[in-house]
């Protein structure tokens, strides 16, 4: 026995079953987008207050709809099932409200809202309702979802759906015994990039860098920009062994891009920190948090590193570690057991030292000595460095001033340079030691130039009118156009040795190594190989405009090395071109 309706909707129901007593209400419907019908099960008949191609003038079959078979053959299949549903409702005399979909005749997808009702009149059970295109609403709506999910600057998503597609990956993993990997990439130095090159600029690196990362990945995998410079990807059916070997491979990837932009081409690094789901997290913000450590381990470490997450043990212990270096990082400091090493940059040609570069190292009180990676990270956590550049300068104008034919080159950090006390006491020493700062290069890395080219700039004019000559060490590692380089008056370029050190393995490598070179020469400055470490790579280098070479393949650091053998006069490198001298 069919139900009826109940008493809280006779006024709609009268409006409906009333409005083919004349022609207000249907009038008043059509201006409002709005088609009212009735339709008797008996017969299938189907009656509309108006032409129903008034709303759905793209559906002609609209215009042969005399039935509500004939009605429904128009809504796509799964919504011809929720169609049924909604009207065994309304036959139960329950109002239903509900959207569903159609075709145009172009294929386009159109969404139409119904509200039921069933009545009894005269001994007759109807079905009444309304309906209206509600396309333009839904659309808004999805764009509206859209933009809350989506990152405006790149098209990724952001971090609110990246969170959403962790928590699946991490729902399905731990219910089949799945493992993703997920990592976090943060673009190097980035805040340079705003400062000196514009908005802008940074804006076109950030989108050249998710679109590459779209490029090589998946397209199950999941890019989200989650953060000025940082980008999240999870990496589905991912096996844990492959983490690291992934990581680098992406990194690797934006090392040897060319990104084009207004002020011209930039190269760029990302760092990274990866882990595995479900092993290294038990919820969402544990994983992000677990790539998150990572990534600041890596950063740590200098641009374009990647570290995989280490649990419990591991973490403490490297914590423990990075203290202890603290501690004996400022008291070697104190107790004035900061030492050197040197090693020797010879000549292309004759493979002669042409002049040595001062390395800081830490002597314990047992007398060892320490190598550079051991404690420098951590000295530049520490702001600690600015100490170690005092030393080695001292140390370095030590040498020159006992050594007449020795020339030597020093590393100065950003921590100096952006101090005003660090700089201004390093370029005192340099005055007071003028008679042999001609013999000494001071080397500033691409990465410290940009950082703050305001600073650097004032300092290496500074460092020039002492009489020093000033290199660009890891030349083609930062953010910079290559023309910028007119914009210091470098000496010398020191080329990045991640690109001497895979030259033979990477064929994109000699290209990059041919482009730097030829910029250098171009622009009269000496030009470097560092990491020079096989006779193969040596060989290689011989076509391009490089001076000298740098590398274990020469020379090893040495704490004492004989000075007093070292004959070569002031390099004047480029002499043979007929340019200017180093």
């Amino acid at each position: 026995m069919v139900q009826k309706p109940s008493d809280s909707s006779k006024p709609f129901k009268r409006l409906i079953s009333e409005y083919g007593s004349g022609e207000f209400y249907s009038e008043l419907l059509k201006d409002g987008g709005v088609i009212a019908f009735k339709w008797d099960p008996r017969d299938d008949s189907l009656e509309t207050s108006s032409d129903v191609s008034v709303i759905f003038p793209l559906i002609k079959d609209f215009n042969n709809i005399r039935t509500g078979k004939d009605f429904l053959k128009t809504l796509l299949r799964y919504d011809r099932i929720r169609f049924k549903e909604s009207l065994q409702l309304a036959f139960q005399g329950t109002p239903v409200s509900a959207d569903f979909r159609l075709l145009t005749d172009d294929g386009e997808e159109v969404w139409i809202n119904i509200t039921l009702m069933g009545y009894a009149r005269d001994d007759k059970f109807m079905i009444c309702g309304l309906t209206r295109n509600v396309t333009a609403l839904r659309r808004r709506l999805t764009d509206a979802a859209r933009l809350a999910y989506t990152d405006n600057l790149t098209g990724l998503f952001n971090r609110a759906k990246l969170k959403q597609k962790l928590a699946l990956a991490l729902a399905g993993a731990l219910e089949y015994d799945l493992k993703f990997g997920f990592f976090v990439l943060n673009i190097d130095n980035l805040s340079g990039i705003n400062e000196n090159f514009g908005h802008d600029v940074a804006d076109t690196l950030i989108r050249g860098v998710g679109d590459k990362l779209l490029e090589a990945l998946r397209s199950t995998d999941v890019v989200a920009r989650i953060a000025s410079g940082r980008f999240g990807i999870l990496l589905t059916d991912h096996k844990p062994e492959f983490i690291e070997e992934t990581g680098r491979r992406l990194l690797s990837l934006i090392r040897d891009t060319v990104f084009e932009t207004r002020s011209g081409v930039i190269t760029a690094t990302v760092s990274g920190g990866g882990c595995v789901i479900p092993d290294d997290g038990a919820c969402v913000e544990g994983i992000m948090n677990a790539s998150e450590e990572s990534l600041a381990l890596a950063r740590s470490y200098g641009r374009d590193n990647f570290v995989r997450f280490k649990k419990g043990y591991e973490q403490a212990e490297r914590r423990r570690k990075n203290i202890l270096v603290a501690r004996e990082v400022v008291s070697a400091v104190r107790e004035n057991r900061v030492t050197a090493a040197f090693q020797a940059v010879v000549d292309a040609k004759t493979h002669e030292p042409v002049f040595y570069e001062c390395l800081a190292r830490l002597r314990d009180p047992q007398g060892e000595v320490s190598p550079g990676a051991a404690f420098i990270p951590v000295a530049e956590n520490i702001g600690f460095v600015r100490m170690l550049d005092r030393n080695v300068c001292e140390i370095a104008l030590e040498k020159l001033n006992a050594y007449p034919r020795l020339n030597l080159s020093v590393n100065v950090s950003g921590h100096t340079i952006s101090d005003p006390g660090s700089s201004s006491y390093l370029l005192g020493l340099l005055r007071e030691n003028s008679d042999v700062a001609s013999r000494l290069i001071v080397e500033i890395t691409e990465t410290v130039a940009m950082e703050d080219m305001r600073d650097a700039s004032h300092f290496i004019i500074a460092l020039k009118e002492a009489g020093c000559r000033v290199a660009l060490d890891d030349f083609g590692a930062g953010y910079t156009s290559f023309y910028n380089l007119k914009t210091f008056p470098f000496d010398m370029v020191k080329l990045d040795g991640v690109y001497i050190r895979d030259l033979c393995a990477s064929p994109k490598n000699a290209v990059f190594i041919k482009a730097l070179s030829e910029l250098a020469y171009e622009l009269n400055l000496d030009c470097v190989a560092e990491m020079v470490s096989s006779q193969e790579t040596a060989e290689h280098l011989q076509q391009f405009k490089i001076h000298c070479y740098q590398g274990f393949l020469y020379h090893k650091p040495e704490v004492s090395p004989d000075f007093s053998a070292f004959k070569a006069p002031i390099p004047s490198l480029s002499g043979d071109r007929g340019k200017k001298a180093v």
